[in-house]
């Protein structure tokens, strides 16, 4: 019921344009539809809000990347590191964004760390062991 969810978190944000949260999450609702554009735009409401809200940081670059701007998505996911260092999701993402753009060492490096953060993290370890091939 992502249309409802989106038209309920409208009206939240009609009560109080500085609701982060709301911002943040018709963003998931915007993505969950492919509407990436939106998506984005409430990703950044959501940080304006709340600078330091990491997860907005990270969900936005992902948006940025599935529309092939990597560039975008690299700065996101190194935004929401400085934010939250042990933001392993964003180390993997960043990573991924990295083995995109061809730098093997940099995504390698960020996907160990992704590992070390979560070493449940099965993707970052095949993602390891195919760059290293």
């Amino acid at each position: 019921k992502l249309d409802q969810a989106i038209s309920d978190y409208t009206k939240a944000i009609e009560i109080n344009p500085k609701y982060a949260s709301a911002y943040y999450n018709r963003g998931l609702a915007y993505d969950n539809q492919g509407n990436l554009n939106q998506a984005i735009d409430d990703y950044t409401m959501a940080i304006e809000c709340d600078p330091n809200n990491s997860s907005a940081y990270n969900n936005r670059g992902i948006a940025y990347y599935e529309q092939g701007n990597v560039n975008q998505a690299m700065l996101d996911f190194t935004s929401a590191i400085e934010i939250d260092p042990n933001f392993a999701e964003a180390y993997h993402n960043r990573g991924y964004a990295y083995e995109l753009k061809g730098d093997k060492s940099r995504a390698i490096a960020d996907y160990k760390k992704a590992l070390e953060l979560n070493p449940n993290d099965e993707d970052a370890l095949e993602s390891i062991e195919k760059l290293q091939k």
